[in-house]
């Protein structure tokens, strides 16, 4: 667990400005970026975290299973499935040098979909041992909670215009020139909930 924790931390996903995630200006939000604090960089980039280990039951004893949990908060240039490929791919050669049998994301749809999108063969099972084993391992890959990204509201046109103008008028008081700009939240998975009520979750 603790090589597969590594792995996934040290191969952070690519940072990509694309057309619908920040502005309509690719050049401006680029030096917007550039200019900004490091924390800015998961507005383009998918980010990780290893939040989660569990197993084992008394400290001089090897535990039977072991739970390492993951969070992912996917940038829109990615995709569920992309980012389960690239889990398997990165887990893959750690289960075959300890012939454990790897089951990945086994009926996941977005998975499934993802590879027959991208023609990707499926992820052999490893079954086969240099030794005899007394218990065999398994390592199971599978996302236990999924929240999908929610569509991108427009930046111009009726809707942006009345959002914009509502700002602008909320906070004239306060200043006498106000710019409202687009932007993503790559964490804001509350806005899910409201889908219902609009399309449109500014």
């Amino acid at each position: 667990m603790a090589e597969i924790a590594t792995a996934l931390k040290s191969h952070p996903f690519e940072s990509k400005i694309i057309r619908k995630s920040l502005h309509s200006d690719l050049r401006a939000a680029a030096r917007f970026l550039a200019q900004s604090p490091r924390e800015t960089q998961y507005f383009i980039q998918t980010s990780r975290a290893v939040d989660w280990i569990a197993g084992g039951q008394k400290i001089n004893s090897l535990p039977e299973f072991v739970t390492l949990g993951v969070k992912h908060r996917y940038a829109p240039q990615d995709s569920i499935g992309r980012i389960q490929h690239r889990i398997v791919q990165l887990v893959e050669e750690i289960s075959d040098s300890y012939d454990i049998r790897l089951e990945a994301f086994k009926d996941d749809k977005d998975y499934d979909q993802y590879l027959a999108a991208n023609g990707i063969p499926s992820p052999r099972e490893n079954v086969s041992c240099v030794w005899e084993q007394i218990h065999s391992g398994k390592l199971k890959l599978e996302a236990r909670t999924k929240s999908y990204i929610t569509p991108p509201s427009p930046t111009k046109g009726d809707i942006w215009d009345t959002f914009a103008g509502t700002v602008r008028h909320t906070y004239a008081h306060k200043a006498s020139n106000i710019v409202v700009a687009p932007g993503a939240m790559t964490g804001n998975i509350d806005t899910s909930h409201y889908l219902n009520k609009s399309r449109h979750i500014i």
